[in-house]
């Protein structure tokens, strides 16, 4: 990353994450500093980490004068999307928890929906979608009384069904939230084991704050192995660590981050959160992290994925995936597997059918295959020693 804030949208977006956030409110940002064209590169940089709607909330409170130049009406736009993604998505989760909870299904919400207390503001953490989990035996009971009560079934995934109906937030329904990583998957299979009810209804559970910090570590890790965590990974990942929290629960976040073997990786981002939201100084690691981080958005990219299948040793496994689906994924895209095993290499072929009639997914084989093949030693070589300062190497 660039060192002088004037010549980076990204040093500017962390500037006014800091001011938002309040880790350094007090930190000076002239907006007639930069350029129309900088503010246009930052919109863009913002959107794909989707922290647009913090820029529009911080030129909100600056003046019309300070607001000149600065595409305000495009991040303030952003600000009232968030405000009404926000709303949206409470209204929504109040009502699938008063379902769930007459019926007697215990539910545990995961991610923004907890996190998102710890911003100054909750709606400053967006989201996309409802993320909730079931015990996996309720599973199909909660999806009949979902899509009683509105919702239309869609995709299923090796851990969740997505489910469709009553706002602009879809509903991601986790019947387990395993990453696919052996170490990681020990401590998150064993879930309900740290989950306790809440008072205000006794089907609605919460995670303890040890392993809620867990979960959202394994989570960023999974998708830094897939090209990108984003920004407001690091940002989530630094509010927790913020908050206060006993030490008792410290201890236990630090056996199951040892257990799960995500030690390293956890010091290192946590650390990175400093660097981003403090300006603690940078050691090259930090800025190799940073890098990476910034320039694959919320969702990643596939160079950086690539990168990482490659450096990582993961290649050959990822593109054996693509043409090969573990059982117990393809189970849970075809429900009869699991009553017929013999009848996997039916489903295998019914799956690459499905894929082969999709432009768009044979669109992105061909776009993933590219990018593998485009990845230079030099990038390969960088991105493994990364992986190996994370403790991200080998980990199957």
């Amino acid at each position: 990353m660039p060192q002088a804030a004037s010549s980076s949208p990204a040093h500017l977006l962390l500037a006014i994450l800091r001011r938002e956030c309040g880790s350094l409110p007090e930190e000076n940002i002239e907006t007639h500093a930069f350029s129309p064209e900088h503010w246009q590169n930052l919109l863009s940089l913002s959107r794909r980490h989707d922290l647009a709607h913090f820029v529009g909330h911080f030129l909100s409170n600056c003046s019309e004068e300070e607001r000149s130049g600065t595409a305000f009406e495009d991040f303030y736009r952003s600000y009232l999307s968030a405000l009404y993604r926000y709303e949206d998505a409470e209204r929504q989760s109040k009502d699938i928890s008063a379902l769930l909870g007459a019926n007697a299904i215990p539910h545990v919400f995961l991610k923004g929906a907890t996190i998102g207390a710890l911003y100054p503001l909750p709606w400053m953490r967006t989201s996309g979608d409802i993320d909730l989990l079931v015990r996996e035996e309720d599973t199909a009971r909660a999806v009949e009384i979902l899509t009683k009560g509105g919702y239309t079934a869609g995709e299923v995934s090796g851990h969740h069904i997505t489910l469709h109906g009553k706002g602009a937030a879809h509903l991601e329904l986790h019947f387990n939230i395993l990453e696919g990583d052996a170490h990681a998957d020990t401590v998150l299979a064993r879930a309900w084991e740290y989950a306790a009810p809440c008072a205000e209804n006794p089907y609605l559970f919460a995670f303890t704050p040890a392993f809620l910090r867990f979960h959202a570590f394994a989570h960023t890790a999974y998708h830094f192995l897939h090209g990108g965590c984003g920004i407001r990974a690091v940002l989530d990942l630094y509010l927790l660590m913020r908050a206060p929290w006993e030490d008792a629960e410290k201890e236990q976040l630090q056996a199951l981050l040892d257990e799960g073997g995500l030690a390293l990786f956890a010091d290192r981002i946590t650390a990175l959160g400093r660097c981003f939201f403090e300006k603690a100084e940078m050691d090259a690691l930090m800025r190799d992290m940073g890098n990476y981080i910034v320039r694959g958005g919320r969702y990643g990219v596939m160079s950086g994925s690539a990168a990482v299948s490659q450096a990582s040793g993961a290649q050959t496994r990822t593109l054996a995936r693509s043409v090969f689906l573990p059982r117990a994924e393809l189970g849970e895209i075809y429900p009869a597997l699991k009553k017929h095993p013999a009848l996997l290499p039916f489903f295998e072929v019914r799956r690459w059918l499905a894929i082969l009639f999709s432009p768009k997914r044979r669109r992105r084989g061909a776009q993933t295959l590219r990018s593998h093949r485009l990845v230079s030693d030099e990038k390969k070589e960088k991105t493994a020693a990364m992986l190996s300062a994370l403790g991200l190497v080998d980990r199957d």
